[in-house]
């Protein structure tokens, strides 16, 4: 009896000790499996070494336990990155959530991936999305500004250099701040950018080869040409900036300047569009439409123009020269003597500012040379960049006299404002030769768009074939279709024609194609 099977032929008690067995091979199981800590060691051993083959897989393995670890999601992106997987990275650097504290490094490393594919606008985004998060952030302002230099937007990153000096307090920023503000008065003149001017357009190239529509790097690259001397390269990106843009003065006066340049002073007019309000713009403004006035025999409006060049910034050393040798020629020679005095002092001070930039660049600086900066921009009219300057110096040495007495003799000074230019919603909006409205000209005296076919120099080239063959099928008298959608999602349309095909249908002979532009 003792040895009785049960009915299910089992002996007795073998229940009991099968459960037993399973429940020690669980718990074994338990105790073998590793925690969280456990696996996250790992994960750090494998970052640290650089193993990122090894890293990606036990990432992965993290956020499918684990899907709302930012943190994780920013290391999985990262090391996606490091192995050459960047659409992988991005996917998972996308998926962090805009709540996670992970969110402003996963949108600044988007913005590198994007910046490595040379896609400006994505690159933007992502830089400025994370400043707006973090106002005191420096690494993204750093990107950015470099990445609008390449586009020359250099208003634009004057402001982030102010606000990069407020945060950090380096000099360095200061130094190229005082520079910028120093090269914005000879614009108006084409410079020798010798080797500089090509690896600047270099630069530009894998951009324009990405979106070759562009607005700003189109505006770029015709900026680069104006200054390279080269005004009709410069013709046809500063026309399309100038359709693209509103509020952008530095266009429109290189594309002035550039048709001047090439024989039509009577276009300047047309294509200056109204006074700006930067002093410096102003004055620019107002010297491009004295040599237009003075090319087309009009010496004494020339002249006016001159002198409010000089009005507007009256540091302005090509204004001065402009104005003395006009009045040279008027025979005024008293007055052009004295306008041409100011301008070989003008220069003397300007000469002395870039020597001292240059010296800034290549050697040390300390409260010395910061009082020496600020009394030069003094000197030279750059009263923010000497408040700065006297700031540093007090930095560098809280008692340093000299630059206390400066700075309260000086008394606070703000930089400039800075207004960047905007994207028009539609490019044909404006035809840069339509002559600016003056101000104060009502609404209704506003000239309405006008339209240009501009197809096939934009490279929008497209035969349509209907196929007809004589039948007349209905498809044969409608012709083709067109969609307009943002086939790449670059924030542009891109175009999509259809082509016809014989009727009925010839698999032997395909159809003409359709194309996507």
């Amino acid at each position: 009896m003792g040895n009785r099977e049960n009915r299910q032929g089992w002996p007795r008690g073998g229940v009991l000790v099968t459960s037993v067995v399973v429940l020690a091979v669980a718990v074994v199981a338990w105790l073998l499996k590793p925690s969280d800590r456990t696996r996250w060691t790992a994960i750090e051993r494998d970052l640290e070494a650089q193993r990122w083959d090894d890293a990606v897989l036990g990432l992965s393995r993290w956020v499918e336990r684990h899907p709302d670890d930012g943190q994780a999601r920013v290391r999985l992106g990262t090391s996606l990155r490091m192995i050459g997987r960047a659409d992988d990275a991005r996917e998972a650097l996308r998926r962090v959530s805009d709540a996670d504290p992970a969110w402003p490094t996963a949108q600044f490393l988007l913005g590198e991936l994007a910046r490595e594919r040379f896609d400006r606008a994505g690159a933007e985004r992502a830089y400025r999305a994370v400043i707006a998060r973090q106002p005191g952030a420096v690494e993204p302002r750093s990107r950015l500004v470099t990445l609008l230099f390449v586009q020359r937007r250099t208003e634009e990153a004057r402001a982030l250099l102010w606000e990069l000096l407020g945060l950090t307090g380096d000099a360095r920023h200061l130094v190229t701040l005082t520079g910028l503000a120093l090269e914005r008065r000879q614009v108006e003149q084409f410079r020798d950018l010798g080797g500089e001017g090509d690896q600047l357009l270099q630069q530009l190239q894998p951009f324009l080869e990405v979106s070759p529509d562009d607005p700003w790097m189109r505006r770029a690259r015709g900026l680069i040409r104006f200054e390279q001397g080269d005004p009709a390269g410069a013709l046809a990106d500063l026309e399309f900036a100038a359709r693209s843009m509103e509020g952008d003065p530095s266009v429109r006066l290189a594309l002035a300047e550039a048709w001047r340049t090439l024989g039509e002073p009577g276009r300047v007019a047309e294509v200056v569009g109204p006074a700006p309000e930067s002093p410096t713009d102003l004055a620019r403004w107002w010297l491009v439409i004295g040599q237009a006035e003075q090319e087309q025999g009009r010496d004494e409006e020339a002249i006016a123009a001159f002198r409010r060049a000089i009005a507007a910034d009256p540091e302005h050393l090509s204004a001065h020269y402009r104005l003395g040798r006009a009045l040279a020629r008027d025979n005024r020679r008293d007055e052009a003597d004295s306008i041409l005095g100011r301008a070989e002092a003008i220069r003397g001070r300007t000469d002395a500012l870039k020597f001292a930039i240059n010296e800034r660049l290549s050697e040390g600086i300390d409260a010395a040379s910061c009082l020496q900066m600020g009394q030069l921009c003094l000197d030279t009219g750059m009263a923010a960049e000497a408040f700065a300057w006297f700031e540093q110096a007090i930095r560098l040495d809280p008692l340093d006299r000299e630059a206390q007495a400066a700075l309260a003799r000086l008394g606070p000074v703000e930089p400039e404002p800075i207004t960047p230019p905007k994207l028009r919603e539609q490019v044909a909006e404006i035809d840069p030769r339509r002559p600016p409205v003056p101000v104060g000209t009502p609404a209704e005296g506003i000239v309405g768009p006008r339209f240009e076919d501009e197809a096939t120099a934009r490279g929008l080239a497209f035969s349509y074939d209907s196929g007809e063959q004589g039948d007349f099928f209905i498809a044969d008298t409608m012709g083709g279709g067109v969609g307009l959608i943002d086939f790449d999602n670059d924030g542009w349309l891109d175009v999509y024609l259809v082509n016809g095909c014989p009727l009925p249908v010839d698999a032997e002979h395909p159809p003409a194609p359709n194309r996507l532009f």
